[in-house]
């Protein structure tokens, strides 16, 4: 049993879990087949295709468990459920967010991943299982109302080497150095609860919280991170456990994270990074002229030809 107390948006992802499963004893997904894996450590529910995904799963799953253990230092002390699911209707039908591939359900010890997003990268099914494991095991030891949501998600992609549960929309560029140079950020005062639903102030909110843990082991170490999160298990408050932690108030960390950002992300360093994609325009508009500079010149022969004609024809 996983003492959890239930917030609002996870009753509602639990309760459309549950009308979902009703129809099914053992399946993830309503009218399909349904299979399962279980294991001493883990219970892994597919649609009856993905077997062979499920048993990789499940081979995969211990390794996974003890690295992120011994990182972070917690066990997580119980067997989860992963259902992976084929179809990306059943799988939003679940709860799920539109950009999202798998979520976790701390409270019921559940991960969900939408087989259809995680297998585009073959190499994605461990990073992506760490970053929602390391939900759960966050929950495991930490009371739902003192774990700020970008703790949260800053951990869980540091973790997992950066891997975010949501497919980021394509070819919009770095949101955070869009934002060091606008100066408009996402106060984390506001990303203690739910994220912003839609790009791109989703994709912001997740690159903030993965700069900002990332900052914090830079300046005091992973050490000074797990000593954040030990405050929060034994029942502080974000504010206390950091000033406790690393003896700098949170405002003040936070500004030295921005001002850290600010020496960093510069004019010249953005248009660095976008270099391919302004040689790409400049390349397309030269095309552009050119081709309207070829068509002027045809133009010009038949107007000359034309003349050429009318005064031999005189």
């Amino acid at each position: 049993m996983i003492p959890r107390v239930l917030t609002p948006a996870v009753k509602r992802t639990f309760f459309v879990f549950i009308l979902t499963l009703a129809a099914l004893p053992n399946g993830p997904a309503l009218g399909r087949e349904t299979g399962s894996v279980e294991t001493a450590e883990v219970v892994i529910r597919y649609d009856e295709s993905l077997g062979g995904v499920a048993k990789e799963t499940a081979g995969a799953y211990p390794g996974i468990r003890k690295k992120l253990e011994s990182r972070l230092g917690w066990s997580l002390g119980y067997r989860p459920e992963i259902l992976i699911v084929k179809d990306r209707e059943a799988f939003m039908a679940m709860g799920a967010g539109g950009y999202a591939v798998a979520f976790a359900v701390p409270a019921r010890g559940l991960i969900v991943m939408d087989n259809s997003r995680v297998r585009i990268d073959p190499f994605s099914l461990e990073p992506i299982l760490t970053h929602e494991l390391a939900h759960l095991i966050l929950h495991r030891h930490i009371p739902e109302d003192a774990l700020p949501r970008w703790l949260d998600e800053g951990v869980a992609q540091w973790v997992s080497g950066g891997a975010a549960e949501i497919a980021l929309m394509e070819g919009v560029g770095p949101r955070l150095k869009q934002a060091v140079l606008s100066g408009r950020w996402v106060p984390f005062n506001s990303l203690v609860g739910p994220f912003p639903a839609d790009d791109p102030a989703l994709s912001l909110a997740y690159e903030q919280s993965r700069s900002f843990v990332e900052f914090i082991i830079k300046r005091y170490g992973s050490a000074g991170l797990l000593r954040i999160l030990g405050g929060l298990r034994d029942g502080k408050r974000i504010e206390a456990a950091v000033s406790d932690a690393v003896s700098v108030s949170f405002g003040e960390l936070e500004a030295d994270w921005r001002d850290d950002l600010n020496r960093q992300v510069t004019w010249i360093v953005y248009l660095i990074d976008r270099l391919p994609v302004i040689l790409f325009v400049f390349a397309a508009i030269l095309t552009v002229l050119g081709f309207i500079r070829f068509l002027i010149r045809k133009r010009n022969y038949k107007d000359e030809d034309w003349d050429e004609d009318e005064r031999y024809s005189g």
